[in-house]
């Protein structure tokens, strides 16, 4: 039981970044100017705060392995990083 919380938490904490980049993201209206890819995940994300890096996977059309959305993740993190420095 203890080791699921852990988990949970970890899981929950991971969203935190990828969130606030969406938020960044379309606070500076740049959401909708992203290659589809990258916004079809920040949607996903979005929508889905509390889903599981392999949820938002295989909600992608067509579906995608779980490293490649946290690449996703990853990159619009970086790209709301590029757009307040």
């Amino acid at each position: 039981r203890r080791l699921t919380l852990l988990f949970s938490s970890f899981s929950s904490r991971a969203s935190i970044m990828p969130m606030a980049a969406i938020r960044t993201l379309e606070q500076t209206q740049r959401l909708d100017s992203l290659p589809s890819k990258l916004l079809q995940a920040a949607l996903a994300r979005r929508d889905n705060p509390s889903a599981s890096l392999s949820e938002l996977a295989a909600m992608m059309e067509p579906p995608i392995t779980k490293p490649a959305m946290s690449n996703r993740m990853k990159k619009l993190v970086s790209l709301a990083k590029e757009g307040t420095a």
